[in-house]
């Protein structure tokens, strides 16, 4: 729930600033700044309760490449997913953006044999209808748009959140902190390089909303691998992502007074019945 309360208010965030046309590639920046600055406090607080430099140098090199790797499949999404809401829209984008959750789901099924009872079962695919009716209007899809950077997008997406599931499966929970630092810093860089390549203006205006976002940003991953640890990976991921979507609905209707549609009040409902499948 914490991790969803979290990533549902990064989407609020950045819904704010796209009504106020904010540069994008800066907002990024300034949430991996203070992203990588929470993650370095907590690192050091780590190691000041358990050394982990001295009781897990052997793992330290490995955690900080799937680190480096899951940083740079964090900003590549990001790129891509903007690529995608300005050829596709964004309501087909961000449909496949959160299907990538099958992604996980089915590896975690797969490589490791979680067992699931039959109500989660049920969950899952009332989950992934959820999903699909509150992120996109059936009514107005058009499938010949449905084109190869959306498929990207989904799996870049999905392999990006399984990158959680690796570290937890395979190293120490004590290692959670270098590892966020890692991914976050490195996806830091990536940004900034191509800010600079791109010879980007900078607005202190947005770079400031950024090192907002930054903050839940870091503490949606950091949540969600606690979760991972307590719980199969296929409950988690389609309970994270469709706990996301319901948090959005009801805060944008809460705030906006946005009416929902016949359409994503369904996808509501199952929402409300995917999560309680999830957790029986």
């Amino acid at each position: 729930m914490l991790a969803v309360l979290c990533s549902a208010s990064i989407a609020l965030a950045f819904r704010w600033s796209e009504k106020q046309q904010m540069q994008r590639l800066t907002l990024t920046i300034g949430n991996y700044v203070v992203a990588t600055l929470v993650a370095g406090v907590l690192l050091i607080y780590r190691n000041s309760q358990t050394p982990i430099f001295r009781t897990h140098s052997t793992e330290l090199f490995a955690v900080m490449l799937l680190g480096v790797l899951t940083g740079a499949l964090f900003f590549a999404t990001f790129m891509v997913y903007q690529r995608a809401v300005g050829s596709k829209g964004a309501p087909l984008a961000g449909a496949f953006a959160k299907m990538g959750t099958l992604v996980p789901m089915s590896l975690s099924l797969i490589l490791w044999r979680e067992s699931l009872s039959a109500f989660q079962y049920i969950g899952l695919g009332v989950a992934l209808l959820a999903m699909l009716l509150m992120s996109v209007s059936l009514e107005k899809l058009d499938w010949k748009k449905i084109h190869l950077l959306l498929w990207v997008l989904l799996l870049m997406g999905g392999l990006a959140d399984f990158s959680n599931k690796i570290f937890q499966q395979h190293y120490s929970l004590e290692l959670k902190e270098w590892f966020l630092w890692w991914i976050f810093f490195s996806a830091l860089i990536f940004s900034a390089f191509t800010q600079i390549l791109k010879k980007r203006s900078w607005h202190w205006a947005d770079l400031r909303w950024g090192l907002v976002i930054g903050v839940p940003n870091i503490f949606s991953s950091f949540f969600l691998i606690l979760a991972l640890n307590v719980l199969p990976a296929s409950v988690v991921f389609p309970f994270f992502s469709t706990g996301t979507l319901l948090a959005i609905q009801t805060t944008t209707h809460w705030i906006y007074k946005e009416r929902l549609n016949s359409q994503e009040m369904w996808g509501f409902l199952l929402a409300i019945g995917a999560l309680f499948l999830l957790n029986f």
